[in-house]
């Protein structure tokens, strides 16, 4: 009886059977030893990772605002006292034009003496009679101009201004013909270092104060 069971066992189909149970007990053993039990790490939860920590630190964690302080208002730029020029001989050898005028009398301005102790500058100029024959004339205007505080500065001197008789009172009237003559103009006060300053001059020909004007170019000056 017992070899006819075991006969019996030893069929094809059995043992095809026997072996297939086999082959699903070892997939199962591979599969719990593989994936962890879902109820034993639900019950002891996750260990965070260092990332995870350091997050959640900077979230609990909370710094505290520091108000902005006001920038500082900048100091204006205080503005240098202007410099009087000091005593001195400035060189100048300028020719006054008129922009192609008749001017019978060249005007050339030689140097400026700079007397700081007198609160002056005196114009050395060189008056030039270019035409053949005598000429009357004055300086109706002889006049510095400041470029910053556009303050007007009159020069005086023999060859400037026309007196109240209709007489000039410069000696210089009736210069001969092709005859130089040496004058001076005066200024009553000091011009600043590195301040520009235009010069404007007039004259008039004749012997009234209604005689033709000649109007020359205005004359940058820097001391």
């Amino acid at each position: 009886m017992f070899k006819k069971i075991m006969n019996s066992l030893s069929h094809p189909w059995i043992t095809g059977i026997a072996t297939f149970c086999t082959i699903l007990a070892i997939i199962w053993a591979i599969f719990v030893w593989f994936v962890p039990n879902p109820g034993l790490l639900h019950s002891q939860g996750t260990t965070p990772s260092p990332t995870e920590l350091s997050h959640q630190h900077t979230s609990s964690t909370q710094i505290p605002t520091q108000a902005s302080s006001p920038s500082p208002t900048p100091s204006p730029t205080a503005t240098p006292s202007p410099k009087p020029a000091p005593s001195g001989v400035i060189q100048v050898n300028k020719t006054l034009t008129c922009g192609g005028c008749d001017d019978p009398v060249l005007i050339t301005i030689n140097s400026i003496t700079v007397d700081d102790s007198l609160a002056k500058m005196t114009f050395a100029i060189t008056l030039t009679n270019k035409t053949n024959q005598q000429q009357n004339f004055y300086c109706d205007q002889f006049q510095l101009i400041t470029g910053l505080e556009n303050t007007a500065y009159d020069g005086t001197g023999e060859m400037v201004g026309y007196d109240a008789n209709s007489q000039y009172i410069n000696p210089l009237r009736g210069l001969a013909a092709s005859a130089t003559a040496q004058t001076q103009v005066v200024f009553s006060f000091l011009p600043n270092v590195g301040q520009q300053y235009q010069l404007n001059v007039d004259m008039k020909k004749g012997s009234f104060s209604d005689s033709p004007a000649i109007k020359f170019d205005p004359v940058a000056l820097n001391f």
